[in-house]
């Protein structure tokens, strides 16, 4: 059942609560503050304080050096101790081995002593006795001999203490000569021995030059079948990479060769040995145009380019047929552009053809016309390689001066005074032409500079008309029948001559003013022009024909795009049509020129 607690069961007494005691400092500082600085805090008091624990540390200091004294006494002292059991006992031990050592060699030693006095001795006997003519003498040979003998067993024990020694020398001599001995590597080829090198990275470098320097032309490969062996150099020279690379490519010539290739357009045409060749080849094909002038640079039209390097043994070529190549022709066209002065027999003469090869090429020249800047076939093939030279020269060109027209109120319309002459300036061109086999293309200029600036013309035109100033024209005309750009005839100033364009158009048709003006004619006839006008624009005239009626009179001021009259076919003529000119003074101009 569950427990129930008993509220008759006594109760414990409880324990009165003990009352906490106030700590108070038990250090050093604490008691020697509160011992001069009883109850109240004061200068002097902390003064004593200050003083007091300055004391304290001293003493405290005091106390640690001299236990560290004592420390270190007790360390040197059994330091010294173990130092001084150690030369005892190593003293002990030398007097030992020395004692064995002199036992051992002492008496060996005593005898080789007295062999070596008493040899002395015999000797100056028998130089004595040699001096006084004896013949009996004392064998030094013999003597040793004897001696030797009787003391093998001393030798046994020198032999004994000396084989160390002299197996330390000889080990010692023999690091000695192997490490003062230079070693390196022979190299060998298809068992071929191609020469000694210093170290490994000579013959990777060398491979590295190879590699560098072979012309690749398919899909070939190139790898280094070469084995080495150390052996000793001494004084033997050793090759470098240049030198030991130069010896791999003569061992290994069935797979690769020395060469030089001929490229074109960056296509491959073959390689060959003998470079020398190759190269007189193609300075052939330029000495023809090479004239020694440093004003002319000669080159090929292709971009040809030999390649001094490494071949493989399959891309090299006969001689002769590289060299045929470089000399022969392809199929192609050769152009020729006519310039001002060319007909058809000088250009063939230019090109080295007859006339009749020249119209055979072309065969729309013959009957039909030549003008500058036509390109015309002069040959159906062309050299393999072409020849370029571009010719650098300096030219002076004149500068057309400016025409500028003023108008003048004092002078009558249709009048002209010159008041400053045009001039031309000069300017200074740098000109590169560029020739093709002898044949020019074209020129291009390079540098331009003015060295005398052009003075502009002026002209004074008359704009007074019968005691009025009339506004001339602004020297641009346009088109006098709007709607009807077509020409039945135009303007042609040799025989059969006509002086203006004929501008067809229905009767009726308006025609307006070409430019602003003043009237100067307008008369009706039935011969020549028909009914026309002309009008004055100041430095120049216009004349409209063929007229089936007209709207001006003379005198009357007209404005540009003015309708002055009617299309119509009066005069001599053949149609409906306006005849219209530019006239300067007495002479007729294109009309084109002014539009």
């Amino acid at each position: 059942m569950p427990f129930k607690k008993d509220d008759n069961a006594p109760k414990k007494a409880k324990r009165p609560a003990a009352k906490k005691k106030r700590r108070t400092g038990s250090s050093a500082f604490s008691k020697a503050f509160n011992r001069y600085n009883d109850g109240k805090v004061s200068f002097e008091g902390l003064k004593m304080v200050f003083l007091y624990m300055s004391y304290r540390l001293g003493y405290g200091m005091e106390k640690a050096v001299e236990k560290a004294g004592e420390i270190l006494s007790v360390f040197f002292n059994g330091l010294y101790k173990a130092a001084s059991a150690f030369g005892e006992r190593f003293t002990d031990f030398a007097e030992k081995l020395y004692v064995v050592v002199m036992d051992d060699l002492g008496e060996p030693l005593r005898l080789i002593n007295v062999a070596l006095s008493t040899i002395r001795s015999v000797r100056e006997s028998n130089k004595a006795s040699a001096k006084a003519g004896e013949k009996d003498k004392t064998s030094i040979t013999r003597y040793i001999s004897r001696g030797v003998k009787r003391n093998r067993h001393h030798a046994k024990t020198l032999a004994s203490y000396a084989a160390p020694f002299v197996a330390a020398l000889f080990f010692f001599g023999v690091v000695r000569y192997t490490f003062s001995r230079e070693y390196g590597m022979n190299v060998f080829i298809n068992d071929e021995n191609v020469g000694t090198i210093k170290n490994y990275s000579v013959l990777e470098s060398a491979d590295k030059m190879i590699e560098g320097q072979l012309v690749s032309t398919g899909e070939q490969t190139w790898e280094l079948n070469a084995t080495v062996k150390v052996t000793g150099v001494g004084n033997q020279p050793t090759l470098d990479a240049r030198q030991l690379s130069n010896n791999i490519l003569n061992a290994s010539n069935e797979d690769i060769v020395s060469a030089s290739g001929l490229y074109v357009n960056g296509e491959f045409r073959g390689a060959v040995e003998n470079r020398d060749r190759l190269n007189r080849a193609l300075a052939s094909l330029k000495a023809p145009y090479e004239n020694g002038d440093p004003n002319r640079t000669v080159s090929f039209v292709e971009d040809v380019s030999v390649v001094n390097g490494i071949f493989f043994t399959d891309s090299i070529v006969p001689e002769g047929e590289l060299t045929e190549l470089v000399n022969g022709e392809v199929s192609g066209e050769k152009r020729y552009t006519v310039v001002s002065g060319d007909s058809p027999s000088k250009i063939a003469s230019k090109n080295g053809i007859t006339t009749k090869t020249l119209y055979s090429l072309n065969p729309g020249l013959e009957g039909g016309g030549l003008w500058p800047g036509d390109e015309l076939v002069v040959s159906a093939s062309v050299p393999f390689l072409q020849v370029q030279y571009t010719e650098r020269s300096v030219r002076e060109v004149d500068i057309p001066y400016k025409t500028v027209t003023e108008k003048n109120n004092s002078m009558a319309l249709g009048t002209t005074k010159i008041s400053q002459q045009g001039e031309y300036g000069i300017r200074e061109e740098v000109v590169d032409s560029l020739y093709i086999d002898g044949i020019f293309q074209g020129e291009t200029i390079v540098q331009s500079t003015v060295t005398k600036e052009p003075v502009t013309k002026i002209i004074q035109s008359g704009t007074l008309w019968n005691g009025q100033v009339v506004t001339g024209g602004s020297g641009r005309i346009i088109w006098p029948v709007p709607g009807y750009p077509r020409l039945s005839r135009g303007f042609v100033g040799q025989y059969p001559r006509h002086d203006g364009l004929d501008i067809p158009a229905p009767t009726g048709t308006p025609i307006v003013a070409a430019d602003s003006g003043v009237v100067t004619k307008a008369l009706y006839t039935n011969r020549g022009y028909g009914i026309y006008c002309v009008i004055n624009h100041g430095s120049y005239a216009t004349l409209y024909g063929h007229c089936s009626a007209l709207y001006v009179s003379v005198g009357q001021q007209v404005s540009q795009g003015q309708v002055i009259g009617r299309v119509g076919s009066t005069g001599n003529s053949t149609g409906p049509h306006c005849h219209f000119e530019v006239q300067v003074g007495k002479v007729r101009y294109n009309p084109f020129n002014w539009m």
